[in-house]
């Protein structure tokens, strides 16, 4: 795949975000599953954000390299994200309409893996990369999520030792960097999606280390949310414009389920596909179109979309794909993942249901 100087590519990434879907998107012209190339010299990659037929996530630039930023047009074509000096890659992990990227630089001397220790960072329009403060005594973090007045959501990161604590923070436009409260007597939390309101969807750890499910008001006010009956944990992970969140949530034995909340918190299990009985859930649209996976009755993990009211749907694999994961979904119904074929490499994709 080609290249553009970064400058350049993120102006047209801002202005391919401003002109809404490709002209003439029909049913009968184009295909329902495309695979979205990688970087030159690249064998993985993973989508994990899409805004207006613009994709930001990771490709790797070699066989089994670091994983790199990056941002894939219309065409499918592959663009590199800089990094901060020194540091190794990173993951673009999502994108606002305006062309604001955010996501992960891994530190010098680690891996590339998604949990790797890493600094946030954001991507302005004209391409300028910066990091984005930790909180104090902080020395690592994530860029999760982004709305469209360009405030970010992620983890501030205290490491002792051997030991970490991730909490959710909320950055304003300039960076200033603001802690998101804990549950009561809480022990760490997470922050993944916000939207346009400022209203925050993520975990937070209750005083016995379980994760809850917690949306967070504009104000700052942290609120647990209900799972269903039987349950312990829970996961929130995107919230649409209208305040609905889309997560997962797991019994004591695990195997999990996707789940939706309601805007007044009322949680709705969505159905796992037939022959299956787990799966998860990591974006919801304004239309409460919800994109995950669930497993199946061959036992692997397939990328699904859920309609409001809660079918589901398979969205199908690439030629020699094993399993797959939607991450994300945006207002059109597009949705992006990754897909893993037999040589055990992942691909980044897109699904568009109103194609096919």
């Amino acid at each position: 795949m080609g290249t553009t100087p970064l400058c350049t590519a993120l102006a047209g990434l801002a202005l391919l975000l401003g002109s809404g879907p490709a002209p003439g998107l029909a049913a009968a012209s184009c295909p329902p599953v495309t695979g979205l190339g990688t970087l030159p010299g690249g064998t993985n990659g993973g989508a994990a954000a899409v805004d207006g037929e613009v994709i930001a996530g990771f490709s790797t630039t070699a066989p089994d390299g670091p994983s790199q930023p990056a941002w894939w047009d219309r065409n499918g074509t592959a663009h590199a994200l800089a990094v901060l000096p020194g540091d190794p890659g990173g993951h673009a992990t999502a994108l606002d309409s305006h062309g604001v990227v955010v996501g992960n630089d891994f530190l010098a001397g680690t891996g590339s893996a998604r949990r790797t220790p890493a600094r946030p960072v954001r991507w302005e329009r004209n391409g300028t990369v910066r990091s984005l403060a930790t909180l104090p005594g902080d020395t690592r973090g994530s860029a999760e999520g982004v709305n469209a007045h360009g405030v970010v959501v992620g983890t501030s990161t205290a490491v002792r030792g051997h030991l970490s604590e991730d909490r959710a923070v909320r950055w304003d436009p300039d960076g200033t960097v603001h802690a998101l409260a804990a549950l009561p007597g809480g022990v760490g939390s997470e922050a993944t999606g916000i939207n346009a309101a400022g209203a925050v969807a993520g975990t937070a750890r209750s005083p016995g280390n379980r994760g809850r499910a917690v949306r967070w008001d504009p104000d700052g006010t942290v609120h647990e949310l209900r799972i269903p009956p039987g349950d312990t944990i829970g996961h929130a992970a995107g919230i649409n414009a209208g305040g609905a969140v889309a997560g997962s949530t797991w019994p004591p034995s695990g195997g999990g389920h996707a789940v939706r909340w309601d805007p007044d918190g009322t949680v709705h299990a969505l159905a796992a596909l037939p022959g299956g009985t787990t799966g998860g859930a990591f974006a919801i649209n304004a239309g409460g179109v919800v994109a995950g996976w669930s497993d199946a009755a061959d036992g692997k993990e397939h990328p699904v979309y859920w309609d409001p009211d809660g079918t589901v749907h398979e969205l199908g694999a690439l030629p020699g794909g094993t399993s797959g994961t939607a991450r994300a979904v945006d207002a059109a119904g597009v949705v992006v993942g990754a897909v893993t074929t037999v040589d055990g490499r992942s691909h980044a994709v897109r699904w568009d249901p109103r194609c096919g």
